[in-house]
């Protein structure tokens, strides 16, 4: 089994990583790189929504650390959407925003429907999205 299922969603310009319930070092470090080699072959900046909503046991540092070092650090990286309503996608999607604050924006979401009503833009029929912003 993949540590992650990468989607492209081409209608948002996003890149969707759904991660699986189990994960070690080397399936966070693995995944990273694809993601990478996905931005690599991009023609234009990317979005990058990370599903945790499986609440992936993942290793926290490893992952932070990763994202720091590769997707966040690449040139074709817009914006990254941590959704989950785990604690542990607050904490990722915190830490991420507080390290990377001037260089890139990283917002969490609840749920995948207000992480792509966001990434649609504007939308008076959307109303307010109170988790959209960087936390």
């Amino acid at each position: 089994m993949q540590p992650a299922t990468i989607e492209s969603l081409t209608d948002y310009r996003a890149l969707r990583v759904s991660w699986q319930r189990h994960l070690d070092i080397e399936d966070v470090r693995l995944t990273l790189d694809e993601i990478a080699a996905m931005l690599d072959a991009a023609s234009e900046p990317l979005n990058l929504l990370m599903d945790t909503r499986s609440y992936p046991n993942f290793p926290l540092m490893t992952m932070i650390q990763g994202m720091l070092n590769g997707p966040l650090r690449h040139p074709r990286m817009k914006c990254c959407l941590v959704v989950g309503a785990s604690s542990q996608a607050r904490i990722l999607a915190k830490t991420l925003g507080d390290m990377t604050r001037r260089r890139r924006e990283v917002f969490w979401f609840a749920s995948d429907q207000l992480a792509l009503a966001y990434l649609a833009g504007p939308d008076d029929s959307a109303g307010s999205i109170s988790e959209g912003r960087a936390i």
